[in-house]
């Protein structure tokens, strides 16, 4: 095959996963489900934020401090694995053509982009 054929696809593989992703995603909702268990402790809100906190303070007391940083990044971390935990994603009830574009044309996109990416 020659390479124009190779763009075309590439390209027309990107338009498809973009109009495909655009409408699964704007058949879904995200909402928060606050909970306060992490890895099976039972934790208040605030206290996902003290090795934060305690983190910062070693930072500021001695920024050359390896541990403030450890405990810095360890604090961070564990606020996001909480955020992402307390998701729930709901994907709306939609029509079996709708679906099938949606997930039909990014899946589509794909391959027609590994096609492209592939070809030798």
């Amino acid at each position: 095959m020659s390479k124009d054929t190779s763009i075309r696809d590439f390209g027309i593989g990107v338009v498809l996963v973009i109009i495909g992703l655009y409408n699964i995603f704007k058949n879904t909702t995200i909402g928060v489900i606050w909970i306060k268990q992490l890895f099976g402790f039972n934790l208040p809100g605030g206290a996902v934020t003290i090795p934060l906190l305690v983190g910062i303070a070693i930072i500021f007391f001695n920024h050359k401090s390896p541990i403030g940083w450890i405990i810095t990044a360890i604090g961070a971390i564990v606020i996001m694995i909480q955020i992402i935990l307390s998701l729930n994603i709901i994907f709306h009830a939609t029509s079996l053509i709708d679906y099938i574009l949606m997930f039909g044309g990014t899946f589509g996109g794909l391959g027609l982009i590994a096609k492209a990416l592939l070809r030798h």
